[in-house]
């Protein structure tokens, strides 16, 4: 078995950089991890969790640059559109924050007599696409959030640079 991968630059077909594969033992490691964390976060309010993406966006725009930089490296994208991908991903993190805690909170349908909730599953995993590496993977991410779950990202090995920015933007939204 390969125990790395490589980010290749399409342009040039040199290596970038190379990264670990984890481990059956390591992936297991950061499901119990998500779960752990699930327990903390899924009884945390719609309000709460926003406030916690609104963090996780403080720190994309500080990173815009750097995450549009890795992407255009590592699929070629020309670097207009990888910042223009990242201002996506922006929108719709500023989207959730606006609408989420209104359209997941408990409501009553009076015409059926009954309550309507929404409550965390727990654990997601999210497996995201090369083609558009940060927004992509951030759709799933972000609603989810949201509703109280957590989530692993597995991502293409081709956008692994992606994936570790995108490790580093929700790294510890809480404090």
């Amino acid at each position: 078995m390969q125990n790395k991968v490589f980010s290749i630059d399409p342009s040039t077909g040199k290596k970038i950089n190379s990264y670990d594969l984890d481990s059956d033992h390591v992936v297991n490691e950061k499901i119990r991890m998500a779960d752990k964390v699930f327990k903390e976060w899924s009884i945390k309010s719609h309000n709460d969790r926003a406030l916690c993406l609104e963090k996780v966006s403080l720190k994309i725009k500080d990173m815009k640059q750097k995450i549009a930089e890795t992407i255009t490296a590592e699929i070629g994208m020309p670097i207009s559109q990888s910042l223009g991908e990242v201002d996506k991903a922006l929108q719709l993190i500023d989207e959730v924050v606006k609408n989420g805690p209104t359209q997941l909170a408990p409501r009553e349908v009076p015409s059926a007599k009954s309550r309507v909730e929404y409550a965390p599953l727990g654990v997601c995993l999210s497996v995201a696409p090369w083609n558009f590496p940060f927004y992509l993977a951030l759709r799933s991410i972000v609603p989810n959030l949201i509703a109280g779950n957590t989530v692993v990202l597995k991502h293409s090995v081709t956008c692994q640079g992606v994936a570790h920015l995108i490790e580093e933007c929700f790294s510890n939204i809480e404090g």
